[in-house]
């Protein structure tokens, strides 16, 4: 991927790396042609609202809501790094501080968040993307958990600091 005009996209399926498949859980690909089966899955698929009609999703989802058991290193992974990590090449032109919106689906008030980090790293700024508002849509998000005292977060809190250009790697890890 490569920064054009200040931005880069990528869809979250086109990772060049994936570390971690071997934990209790994974990154399961999920469109209309690929339904994983991965038990508990409580929601149906939701590739209909996806951009280009697949996602990842982290199966299995035994932790949606508080009732659920939380297990730390199996349900949950309270560090970026910790879980299941995505790798994406991405070449930069810019400098600076780059904030990062993140794009997800989300049914409960516990399957809502995503660690940040860059280049084998693990910032405090990339630190639990939370998904609050917006469940059972796509919604877009950008905000840190506990950012500004909320558990919701503040929008544009959660960024990485690119000090040279070339060639960086994003990585997504399983929150």
């Amino acid at each position: 991927f490569e920064e054009q005009g200040g931005l880069v996209v990528f869809e979250a399926e086109h990772y060049s790396a994936y570390e971690n498949p071997d934990l209790p859980r994974a990154w399961c690909l999920t469109s209309a042609s690929s339904t994983p089966g991965i038990v508990p899955d409580p929601d149906p698929p939701h590739y209909e609202g996806a951009s280009g009609g697949a996602y990842l999703e982290g199966l299995p989802d035994t932790r949606v809501t508080h009732d659920d058991v939380l297990t730390n290193g199996e349900s949950f992974f309270s560090n970026g790094g910790e879980g299941p990590i995505l790798t994406y090449r991405v070449i930069f032109h810019t400098t600076g501080r780059w904030y990062v919106h993140g794009r997800a689906y989300s049914t409960g008030g516990e399957d809502n968040g995503v660690h940040i980090g860059l280049d084998n790293t693990w910032p405090d700024s990339g630190h639990r993307l939370q998904w609050c508002s917006g469940k059972n849509n796509w919604t877009w998000s950008s905000a840190q958990r506990d950012s500004g005292g909320s558990a919701c977060g503040v929008e544009h809190t959660i960024y990485v600091d690119i000090d040279t250009a070339g060639e960086h790697l994003i990585h997504v890890s399983m929150r």
